[in-house]
């Protein structure tokens, strides 16, 4: 496959890694959004919900927005229009820089 058939295959690619990060953006703000619900339930009703060792929501928090950040910051360096001679991710050559 040469370069110019890779420049017209990325936009479809591109917009389906968007269309799954979006996907896994909404299920990140479903999944938290029930998870700190079901936490504030559980600290209210115990009683004890001045204790930061008791909210067990924020430690689900910092690991799935690290995953989605990460996620994220892939599909941005995966763009198409990344600039001439940057690399991938995975270390290949920026697809719209200069045929080789």
């Amino acid at each position: 496959m040469n370069v110019e058939e890779k420049r017209a295959r990325q936009p479809p690619q591109y917009a389906e890694q968007v269309r799954v990060f979006q996907a896994h953006a909404a299920a990140f703000a479903v999944g938290m959004s029930i998870m700190f619900g079901v936490n504030l339930l559980t600290v209210v009703m115990a009683g004890v919900a001045g204790s930061w060792s008791s909210w067990w929501s924020l430690w689900a928090l910092v690991g799935w927005s690290a995953g989605v950040a990460v996620h994220g910051l892939v599909v941005w360096i995966n763009r198409p229009d990344r600039p001439v001679g940057e690399v991938a991710v995975d270390g290949s050559p920026a697809l719209n820089g200069p045929p080789s």
